[in-house]
């Protein structure tokens, strides 16, 4: 997908499938990115999503491995075997519940299961207009 987020304070949510505890929550904040898979939280700082610019974000999960990407470049690599909770609702720009809202727009939101190959699994060039 494509972001241009408007500001970071506090936490944003970009994806939550199911909740927090069960499922998948995807978000970013002032001290940095957050990645929750079924309660587990994964922090890292140096791929914080950049203010004011469209940026492209995936999260891509091939063989028990989940990673992300910003801009092409792979920000977090962990091994996940868990489900990730794609039988659950799915909140874009939000959480289930309500709260963590997104400031700012997302285009091109694109989800895939089950089609046998992952899209992302090294880095790659973002191709824009």
């Amino acid at each position: 997908m494509w972001v241009y987020a408007y500001e970071n304070t506090n936490w944003r949510t970009l994806v939550e499938v199911g909740t927090y505890s069960s499922g998948l929550l995807w978000r970013m904040g002032t001290s940095g990115d957050n990645l929750h898979i079924n309660g587990t939280s994964y922090n890292w700082n140096p791929g914080n999503v950049p203010l004011n610019t469209w940026v492209h974000l995936a999260i891509v999960r091939s063989s028990g491995t989940v990673k992300v990407f910003i801009n092409g470049s792979e920000s977090l690599s962990i091994s996940n075997g868990s489900d990730l909770g794609f039988s659950k609702p799915l909140f874009i720009g939000g959480r289930n519940g309500g709260g963590e809202t997104f400031n700012g727009f997302m285009d091109e939101i694109r989800i895939t299961k089950g089609i046998g190959t992952a899209k992302y699994t090294t880095n790659f060039d973002v191709k824009t207009l």
